[in-house]
């Protein structure tokens, strides 16, 4: 799910999107995702490497505080 107005939402990332890079760092799972976007500083702009419907797009998103509310 893509919470409306995040900074996913603004990445216009997709729910069946597959992150599989952030600035060219693998991502096999949610705890290396999480693992590597807390390494990030808030406000920092980073690429997401991301796969949809067998794509590889590249795509830029700013970094917020983390975790989001809901």
């Amino acid at each position: 799910q893509v919470k409306e107005g995040t900074v996913a939402a603004a990445a216009e990332i997709e729910p069946e999107d597959n992150i599989v890079e952030i600035d060219g760092e693998e991502i096999t799972g949610y705890e290396s995702f999480e693992k590597t976007l807390n390494k990030k500083d808030v406000n920092q702009n980073v690429i997401l490497t991301i796969e949809r419907n067998s794509e590889r797009l590249e795509m830029n998103c700013l970094v917020d505080s983390y975790p989001v509310a809901y």
